[in-house]
């Protein structure tokens, strides 16, 4: 059986379009956040390429290279907001995707019931609540979004500068080793050849050239997105008096054995039990489950002639729907 088989099998067949969209519509999010990574670092490396060359000589003296530090430092700057700011406009975003199943699967069983608009009220508190859950969680494990961005690019900024003094050190040309490190920040696996051939020949034995000086920033989209996307299913399913929990789908691209086996194995975890994302860039599905639209519907229209038949949609509506519209029940 393929992964989208099994993805859909675990789905209702009258959720099936809402709750598939939204995790098209986040992996497609994620590919943008990365994209939007590597032309963050573009930026970086054309201001890194400029600085060097705007020094207006073939050979870096130890006083160009002060105020090079200086310059790149500053760019190190714009490199970590600009990485925040995307990083927290997107995340939000798929936080409020993985609501959008429960949201829309509620007014559809809900017609007759509760008014659309009075729904569509109700979900942006519940997705408000999600991502200052998502956001408060971030910060429990240790660093808030923003200081892991800034962290990550202050190591890049620290990789770049070695290099550098690296270069500085076997009288390299400034404007080719100008020329290597744009593109090597870009990703260039051949640029990174080149520069570490550029300090074996000129006599460097130590150095540190990593593979790819994005990677950390890369990774962190994979394992946030992740993060972001799960918790608003959470979320947004709590939120649905109708809801009972997810199904846990293994990755088509998970193969290593890890705790993720094990969630897959148990499959089905109820509401309040849903189990975090467990490791980094983790791609496993979790999958809402919700009461079939002819079983809701059905218990809406009988709480409605008698509250008193379905205690569980009435605590509900009393204390979670009210509430976030700003009303109260006498």
């Amino acid at each position: 059986m393929s992964w989208y088989q099994s993805f859909i099998k675990r789905i209702h067949p009258g959720y099936v379009r809402l709750v598939s969209s939204a995790r098209s519509q986040y992996l497609s999010n994620r590919i943008t956040l990365a994209q939007i990574v590597r032309n963050t670092y573009g930026q970086y490396a054309d201001a890194v390429e400029r600085e060097i060359r705007q020094l207006g000589t073939h050979g870096l003296k130890a006083v160009q290279l002060q105020q090079l530090e200086k310059s790149l430092r500053i760019e190190q700057m714009k490199l970590a907001e600009g990485l925040t700011a995307n990083f927290q406009s997107t995340l939000e975003g798929i936080v409020e995707l993985g609501t959008n199943p429960s949201k829309h699967i509620l007014i559809d069983n809900a017609k007759g019931v509760f008014k659309q608009a009075d729904i569509e009220a109700f979900f942006i508190k519940v997705n408000a609540d999600a991502v200052n859950y998502y956001l408060m969680e971030t910060e429990s494990r240790g660093l808030s979004l923003s200081e892991a961005l800034w962290g990550i690019s202050e190591e890049t900024n620290k990789a770049v500068m070695g290099i550098i003094r690296d270069s500085v050190a076997t009288g390299a040309d400034a404007f080719k080793t100008a020329s290597l490190l744009g593109n090597y920040i870009q990703g260039s696996g051949t640029a990174q050849r080149a520069l570490i051939r550029q300090l074996k020949d000129g006599g460097i034995k130590k150095y540190y050239v990593p593979k790819d000086v994005s990677y950390e920033a890369l990774r962190l989209v994979r394992t946030e997105t992740s993060k972001a996307f799960a918790g608003g299913v959470y979320k947004g399913g709590q939120a649905n008096p109708f809801y009972l929990g997810i199904n846990w789908v293994l990755s088509a691209s998970h193969d290593i054995t890890d705790i993720c086996d094990d969630y897959a194995a148990q499959g089905f975890f109820p509401t309040g039990e849903e189990p975090d994302i467990p490791h980094p860039q983790c791609m496993c599905s979790q999958v809402p489950v919700y009461s079939s639209p002819e079983e809701a519907s059905d218990d809406l229209q009988e709480w409605q002639s008698d509250p008193s038949s379905h205690p569980d949609i009435e605590d509900w509506y009393r204390d979670t729907y009210l509430p976030a519209l700003g009303g109260y029940r006498s």
